[in-house]
């Protein structure tokens, strides 16, 4: 999948980005526990062990077409006899339906703020929480959540947002997929944008640029001028 969509460039998503836990580089995908493995024989001894040796049919509801990503998704999962089915709604009534958790089979999540992994913990995984589209309510995993958003000790709640971390992709409440990366090029006639990159890549647009300018050494038709 990660190949064929985004030519290997992309790492492992998981609920808890990376920089909240005391890592310098994402994850590998072979730094993941055997859940997150690509091995489609597991995979169909798993369904065959849960009591589905014929596989099952699955639905996911998406607010517009089936993307190439939907696509790939569904051919990964028909090779282990799980066979999705796409039923697009209208935004309105997919978005009512994720927030209300009242869809049946699958959603997409819903994005989740990160300016700091207790926000994104908090998101997913309070069970009252608007953007918990998973039905997760997990007495062990809220209570870790709490106890992370009010230490005072700033390596205890990075050791329990690790915790949360890999607790949660044990119990894979959700399908973990892939994020991919992106390359920024900057010009050096293009001035005070490493502000509004940031914001783009971190805060999800809502930290953006106020001010940019071209200097004079810009190709002619870019070139700054100042007013008479």
């Amino acid at each position: 999948m990660v190949s064929l969509l985004h030519g290997n460039m992309a790492s492992p998503s998981h609920p808890v980005s990376f920089q909240f836990l005391g890592r310098n580089d994402p994850f590998r995908f072979e730094d993941l526990d055997q859940w997150h493995q690509y091995n489609p024989t597991r995979a169909k001894e798993l369904l065959i062990e849960a009591g589905y040796p014929n596989g099952f049919d699955f639905n996911i509801i998406t607010s517009g077409p089936a993307t190439n990503f939907h696509v790939v998704l569904a051919e990964h999962l028909a090779a282990i006899g799980v066979r999705v089915n796409f039923e697009q709604l209208e935004s309105t009534v997919y978005a009512t339906q994720r927030t209300n958790r009242t869809y049946t089979g699958g959603v997409v999540g819903a994005d989740h703020t990160a300016f700091h992994g207790m926000r994104q913990v908090m998101q997913e995984f309070l069970p009252d929480s608007p953007k918990n589209a998973g039905y997760i309510d997990d007495p062990f995993l809220t209570d870790l959540v709490y106890k992370a958003a009010y230490t005072l000790d700033a390596n205890d709640q990075m050791r329990l947002l690790k915790q949360i971390n890999d607790y949660a992709m044990d119990q894979c409440f959700a399908i973990e997929t892939f994020s991919g990366f992106q390359m920024n090029f900057m010009q050096p006639w293009v001035h005070n944008m490493a502000g509004g990159q940031s914001g783009w890549l971190i805060a999800s647009a809502s930290a953006q640029i106020g001010v940019a300018w071209i200097d004079d050494t810009a190709p002619a038709e870019r070139r700054g001028r100042l007013k008479a």
